[in-house]
């Protein structure tokens, strides 16, 4: 079973999707420590603007695997 939930998981793209968003939330996270300094933004909101990007990515990867519709 081990086996064939990774293929599942591989033929439905989440890993790819993973991986995008990973990038996409290290590229926004690089460009808010550069630009929240400018604007002496308190540094509790990196620690808010963080979490709220790496928070979704485990439960929409979830989500994912669980809802995508079989491929034809």
């Amino acid at each position: 079973m081990n086996r064939n939930f990774f293929a599942e998981l591989k033929r439905r793209n989440v890993y790819k999707v993973a991986v995008a968003y990973a990038v996409v939330s290290w590229l926004l996270i690089q460009a808010a420590s550069i630009l929240f300094p400018t604007f002496e933004a308190p540094s509790w909101v990196m620690k808010v603007f963080v979490a709220v990007l790496v928070g979704p990515n485990e439960p929409s990867s979830r989500w994912a695997t669980m809802h995508a519709g079989p491929k034809g």
